[in-house]
């Protein structure tokens, strides 16, 4: 980001062709990101980063108390206590992908807070705003414009509404501050990293998992100016994973939870799991996803007597480091080092399978 920046202050176009092509400095981030922390110099970030990480854990602690007054009776809600609350901080600020986006100084510190927000404004009911969050989500991370293309299917009109316009406004302005060349260049870096991906073990997706496993790729050493080579088959794995997973994310279910935090949460886990890269910090989005569905999986059961043990299950693979699996880097098992997608796997067939079963309506 700041070679990125000190670029586009001196130059009034080619960032990507310079830094990125040029350079190899892995700047994924759109022009509108610029705008955003363009201004902001690192200590200002870094303290940024420390109260968006706190904060998160804070909202985290508001979701999961409105969560449980949703998935049961008031008579088994009266006695809940404000150390509930306090639990849910203290799991959030020991959750590792959490903590990993701060240690890095990195840009998903603020865009877990963001979302954290968006879910907590979804809970409330305050929808456009909602969308206005998630548009802000967007202009750091496009492939969070998804999320609109779900609204749209679930006709939550005032989420799409005002996050188009705020998406609209930022890009507008990225636009006029750094022209049309630098933004059709971002499209090149997009399909740039969409083939290549990355095989260090961080990063925990289906295009992380495939190059590991073909050897394809620096799996234990992260290299600061190379991707993985091409590979078709990694190529094509990432494309089905993808298409799979968001086509039954965005597919309605039940009518009692279409457009629920549920709902919600199992389309933008999908979108997370199935990018060409997603870092173990990107997982840090899991801290509320546990706050909001938690209460309503438990209440419903999805998976019968074995849905508490696959909730526990997946809690522990997301949450934890396990550098021991490193072991396995040279070996076919080396997917074991997958262990955080394989959480996150667990998490999204559990909600998934809440979300589609037919179940009494709960208030929303």
């Amino acid at each position: 980001m700041e070679v990125a920046r000190a670029y586009a202050g001196s130059h009034h176009s080619g960032i990507y062709d310079e830094v990125f092509f040029n350079k190899g400095v892995k700047f994924q981030y759109p022009p509108t990101a610029l705008l955003l922390f363009g201004p902001l110099r690192r200590p200002t970030l870094n303290g940024l980063s420390w109260i968006a990480t706190v904060l998160t854990a804070v909202i985290a602690g508001a979701i999961v108390r409105r969560s449980l007054q949703r998935a049961y009776p008031a008579a088994e809600r009266q006695n809940l206590s404000p150390w509930l609350d306090i639990l849910t901080v203290v799991a959030a600020l020991s959750f590792y992908p959490l903590i990993k986006a701060y240690t890095l100084g990195q840009i998903q510190s603020w865009l877990n807070l963001l979302f954290a927000s968006a879910m907590l404004l979804w809970i409330t009911g305050a929808r456009a705003t909602a969308g206005a969050v998630v548009a802000i989500m967007c202009l750091i991370k496009p492939p969070y414009a998804l999320l609109f293309v779900w609204g749209a299917l679930r006709r939550e009109w005032p989420f799409v509404r005002t996050g188009i316009a705020v998406v609209a406004g930022g890009l507008a302005l990225s636009l006029w501050r750094y022209g049309l060349g630098d933004h059709l260049a971002y499209v090149r870096v997009l399909s740039y990293i969409g083939r290549h991906g990355e095989a260090f073990y961080p990063n925990q997706s289906f295009n992380g998992v495939l190059n590991r496993l073909l050897f394809n790729g620096s799996n234990l050493e992260w290299r600061y100016y190379e991707y993985a080579p091409v590979n078709a088959f990694v190529v094509a794995g990432t494309i089905a994973a993808f298409i799979v997973f968001v086509a039954l994310s965005l597919w309605p279910p039940g009518k009692d939870t279409a457009g629920s935090v549920l709902d919600f949460s199992v389309v933008s886990l999908a979108i997370t799991m199935t990018a060409p890269v997603s870092w173990e910090h990107h997982y840090g989005i899991l801290v509320p996803i546990y706050a909001a569905i938690t209460p309503e999986v438990i209440a419903r059961l999805p998976l019968g007597r074995w849905t508490l043990p696959a909730l526990a299950a997946s809690y522990v693979l997301a949450a934890n480091y396990f550098l021991f699996t490193n072991r396995f880097a040279a070996t076919w098992l080396n997917p074991l080092q997958s262990y955080l997608l394989a959480g996150a796997l667990l998490l999204w067939l559990l909600m998934y399978r809440t979300a589609h079963r037919t179940h009494p309506a709960p208030a929303r």
